[in-house]
């Protein structure tokens, strides 16, 4: 469903407003459909700019650079947890 209203180019991705605007879903219910969609096979990347697009990945080495920096934001994420849960093994209760 979302695939298909991408293009294989980044320059001309598709903002999560535009999305939504264009199929009348949520951010929630579209960035659902991209994860399912991504596990279906279809390779959707996302820019890194302050206002992320969508697009279909047209060669190997762009979705080889999504899928790294995909890992780099999940071993960001990973420490965050973690120092929260360390926080949370000495918290205190505010009296």
């Amino acid at each position: 469903m979302i695939h298909e209203l991408l293009s294989r180019d980044g320059i001309y991705g598709v903002s999560m407003r535009r999305l939504m605007r264009w199929t009348g879903h949520s951010k929630h219910f579209i960035e659902t459909q991209i994860e399912r969609e991504r596990r279906q096979g279809w390779p959707i990347v996302t820019s890194r700019h302050s206002n992320p697009r969508y697009y279909l990945a047209s060669n190997k080495a762009i979705l080889e650079r999504y899928i790294q920096r995909t890992q780099i934001d999940i071993r960001k994420k990973q420490k965050t947890v973690e120092n929260c849960e360390d926080l949370l093994k000495t918290w205190k209760a505010a009296r």
